[in-house]
């Protein structure tokens, strides 16, 4: 009898290895969504209003962002990082070097390194349930950024999953913020607000309002 209770956890232990190994697999992490690939390029459109309250204007900016991947190193704690080259333009002919940043994967999170700030834009697996602070890395206040919506279509996109990393509305104020990532491309999609309120009528008083929308990936 004890024989036979061995042989059964054994075969449970090897049941038990080979759905923890069933749940690493990328496509169920949700690696694919933050895709990293020496030559990934992706140009983005940058449209913005915002509101002056001191002058009672409302000023509208566009312009586009290249992110190029162009290179990979091994950062301080010996791991794979990729540079990314971003580029600034007007009309999407003449771009210009606007600054170098950085992205690596692992395991549990991915990290984006701005001017020596790094930040968790994403965690693994992808979860629902999920909740963690985008700036866990460094010392800047907590943002608590959460999975709004996991696998769905989004304008083009067959597979996107919504990151909500700011959310704080009230009669007087609307701050937030939110992403959204495709399977297999990444970032198409990025709004902020961050906008006063007129507690009596609701108008916008002064802030700005911010999207940044992807218009090619190669």
């Amino acid at each position: 009898m004890k024989r036979l209770v061995v042989i059964f956890l054994f075969l449970s232990s090897l049941y038990s290895c080979k759905e923890d190994g069933e749940d690493l697999a990328p496509n169920f992490e949700g690696y694919q969504y933050f895709p990293l690939e020496i030559g990934q390029t992706s140009i983005f459109k940058i449209d913005s209003i915002v509101y002056d309250d001191f002058t009672q204007e409302i000023d509208t900016f566009s312009f586009f962002l290249k992110e190029e991947i162009e290179s990979t190193f091994i950062d301080g704690a010996n791991r794979k990082s990729y540079r990314v080259a971003i580029y600034y333009s007007l009309d999407t002919s003449n771009w210009r070097l606007q600054k170098v940043i950085s992205k690596l994967r692992i395991d549990l999170r991915a990290e984006k390194t701005e001017e020596n700030v790094t930040i968790v834009p994403l965690v693994f697996p992808i979860k629902q349930t999920s909740v963690w602070d985008l700036n866990i890395l460094n010392t800047r206040e907590e943002v608590k950024c959460r999975f709004k919506d996991i696998n769905q279509s989004f304008n083009d996109y067959d597979s996107t999953i919504t990151v909500a990393q700011e959310e704080e509305i009230s009669l007087i104020e609307r701050k937030t913020s939110e992403e959204v990532y495709a399977a297999n491309v990444g970032l198409v999609y990025t709004r902020k607000q961050d906008l006063k309120l007129d507690f009596s009528t609701a108008e916008i008083r002064s802030g700005y309002d911010l999207k940044k929308s992807l218009l090619s990936y190669k």
